[in-house]
């Protein structure tokens, strides 16, 4: 299936990642989202928290494709959100829903 850009999780700032929509990584967030809201029927804070977190990943990485992804990727985007001040709790929140988002791939097999 081919969802566009995070439709139903879009919050108005996301424009700028949203002109990026052609890349893999998209198209995978999406479908983790849709698994989540869907089949997991996490609550809409949740999602919001979820979609926030990877949304930061790809705004702040550029990635393009979650194989890109590595530990100095991760490690470069801590960093920042570091940088900017983003205390321990967020960062932590962020990093468990990356880390969710990554094993549910794994799990799937699915590229």
């Amino acid at each position: 299936m081919n969802y566009p850009a995070f439709t139903t999780y879009q919050m108005k700032t996301y424009d700028h990642v949203e002109s990026r929509s052609n890349n893999p990584i998209i198209g995978q967030i999406n479908r983790y989202l849709d698994y989540c809201a869907n089949t997991r029927q996490m609550t809409k804070a949740t999602m919001r928290s979820k979609y926030s977190a990877l949304r930061s990943l790809v705004a702040d990485t550029k990635l393009k494709d979650l194989n890109d992804l590595t530990n100095d990727v991760y490690d470069r985007f801590v960093k920042e959100e570091r940088k900017r001040n983003v205390s321990a709790r967020t960062i932590n929140n962020k990093a468990s829903n990356i880390i969710a988002f990554v094993k549910y791939w794994r799990e799937m097999g699915i590229n």
